[in-house]
């Protein structure tokens, strides 16, 4: 006489067993909760490139409509679609990062670092934030990011990881730079997608 629920990790893997996993959950009365996952980065599904996206959520959106009878089936078709929603967002904003690609491929390595830190600082001044000396916090941020990006070698590969960051929500970079360490950070940094610049 608990409530049970059961929680999944929708990674690159299974994600599209997230139907499935609503009608399993709903024979046997427990709640579902989908779990975004943001590392390590190569499982995520946020990341991916628009075209695998737009596939994945295309796929999603023509399943059957999952069933809302009861309380519990409409709790979990709720969560479930709200997931999608999540997941159109992430297509949405993989379209626009695809537009911006060009432009930051003509631009150098010292300017990428200056537009990633900029749009940083940007957002943490415009958002509400638990830190009340929003300064310090960019001050802090600014310095563990500019430790990363100087641990990685001169290369082509250097490139590719800056412009993947600059790419990247800057909600997501700020929640990597206040949780972990600058080594953390730069073995999640090695993971990354390199893009191709020919």
């Amino acid at each position: 006489n608990r409530p049970l629920l059961i929680a999944m990790c929708v990674m690159r893997d299974n994600v599209l067993e997230m139907p499935d996993f609503v009608h399993y959950c709903n024979s046997i009365g427990a709640n579902i909760c989908f779990h975004k996952v943001w590392t390590p980065l190569q499982h995520a599904v946020y990341n991916l490139p628009a075209e695998t996206l737009h596939n994945i959520y295309n796929l999603l959106t023509q399943q059957p409509p999952l069933p809302s009878e009861t309380p519990l089936q409409r709790s979990n078709k709720a969560h479930y679609e709200y997931y999608l929603s999540v997941i159109k967002g992430w297509m949405q904003d993989a379209d626009t990062h695809t537009a911006n690609l060009e432009g930051m491929m003509n631009q150098s390595s010292a300017e990428l670092v200056d537009y990633a830190l900029n749009r940083l600082q940007a957002y943490i001044m415009r958002e509400t934030m638990l830190e009340e000396d929003k300064n310090g916090l960019i001050a802090i941020c600014s310095n563990k990011l500019k430790q990363v990006v100087a641990k990685w070698p001169e290369s082509k590969q250097k490139r590719a990881m800056l412009i993947k960051l600059c790419l990247i929500k800057e909600s997501e970079i700020l929640i990597a730079l206040k949780t972990q360490s600058v080594e953390k950070l730069y073995e999640m940094s090695l993971t990354t997608t390199e893009y191709n610049e020919s």
